[in-house]
């Protein structure tokens, strides 16, 4: 793993690890996963596309909010939308967008 990082949010600890390459199920790559518990969360960031290219920041950085906004409902017991895909991107999208706003929240 490249690095990892801790967060708390809502009572549950995050924890974020950048890695390499980080594969589905199938084995398949992916952006990003998040494997959520009651207490404890683990997010997992690809640093690199299947062809060894680095992902750039801006990306990896649209994916740890998606993977924050799963966190977040499964937190607060929206699990419905915690597993909706198109949901959970438009509003890492919406943030990425106010944060390039520099709006302060």
């Amino acid at each position: 793993m490249k690095k990892t990082k801790n967060y708390k949010l809502l009572n549950n600890d995050i924890i974020v690890s950048y890695v390499d390459k980080d594969t589905d199920k199938d084995g398949s790559w992916i952006f990003g996963h998040t494997h959520f518990s009651k207490n404890e969360s683990h997010v997992f960031i690809s640093t690199k596309y299947e062809d060894d290219t680095e992902v750039p920041e801006d990306i990896i950085q649209l994916t740890l909010r998606h993977e924050i906004f799963h966190v977040l409902f499964y937190a607060l017991y929206y699990n419905d939308l915690g597993e909706n895909e198109h949901i959970i991107e438009w509003l890492a999208q919406a943030w990425t967008t106010l944060k390039k706003q520099k709006l302060e929240i």
